[in-house]
């Protein structure tokens, strides 16, 4: 339980850094003139920087384009308070007027969205020249958008706004399209992590609330630099939290691998007791229904073992196998829940459906037979499993002498009977 709650809290670290940023203002703002104007150049560039090698160097095409849409609006929004010594940057930023800046931060929206639901693919690739067309089509497009009237379509709805709200920093200097687009793209990725329930949407909807906050104080020479640092750092330990779930999480099954398992038998204390768990007659599954119904069968036993009850940790050993390692219980204990766990796969019915039939049956089909509006049925697919059960003591005294143990169980139950629990 306490592992799951660590999780929990790493997944939700993209909102805590942003509510951080927050708390952090004063503190910040109470620093030297001498080391604010060095650090809000130097740290947001070096952070986004390293953010975009990274990026690039786990083929994280999204997450580059959202460091890109954040950085470009933060410059769009700082052109006028830009350091001297950038005169070449702030005379390029200078020749955007504002109804092209104006576009240009809807776009970033609008795409912050858009561009989370595609494919990781190459950053130099023939994909990135056909989303950066993309990109120009709907630059193109918004030009063409008569954006004053509906800035003045949505004025009315915002005069309903409560006066705290209305007068705020935000609403006065931000337009209400680009409020609105906002607020949108917002509920959308929202939606989107409620459907997908992904972590990555999380961190695109931190990053859509960095959007949002640059609008939201009138100190930006402090505050947007330190929203781009954490919106870096935002995306690094996304980056990271990916990287560490590909290498200690099986991708068919989504069970933690066998190398989580051998990290956790590093941890393992005095008294323990493993199970090793295999699907029964797993190859003719197979045989008989392909391999496709054979990945289904593993992701529902997989679905299965995760559930175990007791205080068990599951993962995929490898191929049609599973381990449960249930720290600091003895067999019997362990052996209940097995049970149980055991009798929940027997009672789950896999539904499949049959191959269509061929089309040349149903055109010989006499007229006057029945019809039916679905030519596929339904069968149902039962499953078993066997388990074999060992725990530490004076004879098997490491984690690998217990697997080993649990393994001739497991060969044991299979030899007997199946469907079976020994030790």
């Amino acid at each position: 339980m306490y592992l799951m709650s660590f999780r929990n809290l790493i997944t939700l670290l993209p909102v805590l850094l942003l509510f951080g940023c927050f708390l952090s203002l004063n503190t910040v703002s109470q620093f030297s003139t001498d080391w604010l104007n060095t650090t809000t150049v130097a740290l947001p560039l070096l952070s986004f920087a390293a953010a975009l090698l990274l990026s690039l160097q786990f083929n994280r095409s999204r997450l580059s384009y959202a460091l890109l849409f954040i950085g470009f609006n933060a410059l769009l929004l700082l052109a006028d308070d830009l350091p001297a010594s950038l005169p070449g940057l702030r005379a390029a930023l200078s020749q955007i007027s504002s109804d092209q800046r104006l576009n240009l931060q809807l776009l970033f929206s609008l795409n912050l969205f858009i561009f989370s639901g595609f494919k990781d693919r190459g950053f130099f690739s023939i994909h990135s020249i056909i989303r950066l067309s993309f990109l120009a089509l709907q630059l193109a497009a918004l030009s063409l958008l008569p954006l004053p009237l509906i800035e003045n379509t949505l004025a009315p709805l915002a005069a309903n706004l409560p006066t705290s709200i209305s007068q705020s920093h935000l609403f006065q200097q931000t337009p209400l399209i680009l409020l609105a687009s906002f607020t949108l793209m917002l509920c959308l990725q929202s939606l989107s992590l409620v459907i997908r329930k992904s972590s990555l949407d999380i961190t695109f909807i931190a990053l859509h609330c960095i959007l949002i906050s640059f609008h939201m104080r009138p100190d930006s020479g402090i505050f947007i630099p330190l929203l781009m640092i954490v919106a870096a750092i935002i995306i690094i330990s996304s980056i990271l939290m990916d990287s560490h779930a590909m290498a200690y999480r099986d991708e068919l099954t989504g069970l933690p691998s066998r190398r989580a398992l051998t990290q956790l038998q590093l941890s393992l204390g005095r008294k323990y007791t493993i199970a090793m768990l295999d699907i029964d007659f797993f190859k003719k599954f197979n045989d008989t229904h392909g391999h496709d119904i054979g990945d289904e069968v593993l992701k529902m036993v997989a679905s299965q073992i995760g559930k175990v009850g007791g205080g068990g940790r599951a993962f995929r050993y490898g191929g049609e196998e599973f381990t449960v390692v249930f720290p600091g219980k003895d067999p019997e204990h362990a052996l209940e829940h097995c049970e149980a766990l055991r009798e929940n796969i027997q009672n789950y019915a896999m539904a499949l459906r049959t191959p269509q039939r061929p089309q040349k049956s149903i055109k010989n089909r006499p007229n006057n037979a029945k019809r039916s509006k679905n030519t596929r049925k339904m069968q149902s697919l039962s499953v078993t499993i066997s388990i074999g059960l060992a725990q530490r003591d004076g004879t098997l005294k490491t984690p690998v002498q217990v697997m080993k143990g649990a393994d001739q169980a497991l060969y044991r139950a299979k030899k007997k009977c199946r469907n079976c629990v020994m030790t």
